[in-house]
């Protein structure tokens, strides 16, 4: 939970709103800062100094006590502080939360799901397959882990659809319903690249891709109305016609796999985009009224959670599927195996 007060002073105590910092390959030079209400280029060795105090500003430290920590003069610190609150990048004030009005919790919240759904855009391992930065073996386990994904998902929305009730539960129901069995099309594309069906079938989830999961369950669960926020998020990596187009011209050139191998995954991509899954949030925006105004807090929190479950994945990928002598797919230890 939030363990600032209400009157907690964050020109005193410095402290930021939620802040993304990314250094553009094709230009080092530059680097993009972004907050809920807009987006900043910085030079990046301005950026760099801000890094070297960014661990500091916790709301818990003076300046004097992050220059001490950050090994920054105080003189640096408060300038890079004074410019950051110039730019309203500071903490707002801490306000009970039974007095904020259904837009700023609207507002709010459709600014994470911005700023979260962009991230995820920007650091999906799908970049660096495009890109032919892995080895065919990542890909094929970027596929497994896809397939344990989209395969529970179904499971984890029923969840939030038995707590709901009216529109929501509606919502969510036929939601659920329409992901059921698309992991078929990602089983699809494995067996294209040679994997039989037992072997995808049979094979588990990294622990990363099952944290996603078990994150999933426990948010869903503790407000059903977050599938609408996690929806929007998620679904922002969905492809484009034009980009469907590319992104299998890349793999079957860089990971040497028939044209085939992935049209069943863009099957899948298209028919979500059709069913308008990317849209829930903005076609039943009315609908974040039903969420516990108790509940803002931690939902946002467990929000970022999730967020950040899609990145360790990602590292995950790479590492477990990277190794050789690492079974592929990953097994079940049974107790036999003992």
């Amino acid at each position: 939970m939030v363990n600032y007060s209400t009157n907690h002073n964050f020109n005193q105590y410095p402290k930021f709103r939620h802040n993304l910092w990314i250094t553009p390959e094709d230009d080092p030079t530059i680097t993009y800062l972004t907050v809920s209400h807009s987006t900043f280029s910085v030079p990046t060795s301005d950026a760099s100094k801000f890094m070297q105090i960014r661990s500091h500003c916790t709301g818990h430290n003076t300046i004097e006590e992050i220059a001490h920590k950050s090994g920054v003069s105080v003189n640096e610190v408060s300038a890079l502080i004074n410019s950051l609150i110039a730019a309203n990048i500071l903490h707002p004030p801490i306000k009970p939360l039974d007095l904020l009005t259904p837009q700023e919790i609207k507002k709010n919240l459709l600014a994470a799901c911005k700023i979260w759904g962009e991230q995820l855009r920007e650091t999906h391992i799908i970049n660096e397959i495009m890109q032919g930065k892995v080895c065919k073996n990542v890909v094929i386990g970027w596929l497994l882990e896809t397939y344990h994904y989209i395969k529970e998902f179904p499971k984890v929305i029923d969840l939030a659809a038995n707590d709901a009730t009216g529109d929501l539960k509606a919502v969510l129901t036929q939601y659920a319903q329409e992901e059921q069995g698309h992991e078929e099309f990602i089983t699809e594309s494995l067996l294209h690249i040679g994997l039989s069906r037992q072997e995808i079938e049979q094979s588990i989830p990294l622990v990363s891709t099952r944290t996603i999961n078990l994150l999933m369950r426990e948010l869903f669960e503790f407000e059903p109305c977050s599938v609408l926020l996690v929806a929007n998020i998620i679904e922002a990596t969905d492809f484009e016609a034009s980009q469907a187009d590319e992104f299998q011209q890349n793999l079957t050139q860089n990971y040497q796999l028939s044209p085939e191998t992935f049209r069943p995954f863009l099957e899948h991509t298209r028919i979500d985009a059709q069913l308008g899954h990317g849209k829930m949030l903005e076609n039943h925006r009315d609908l974040l009224d039903k969420i516990e105004i108790a509940k803002l807090d931690v939902v946002v929190n467990k929000i970022h959670d999730l967020k950040h479950a899609f990145d360790l994945q990602k590292l995950e990928i790479k590492d477990y599927y990277t190794h050789q002598g690492n079974y592929f797919p990953r097994q079940f230890v049974d107790f036999f195996a003992i």
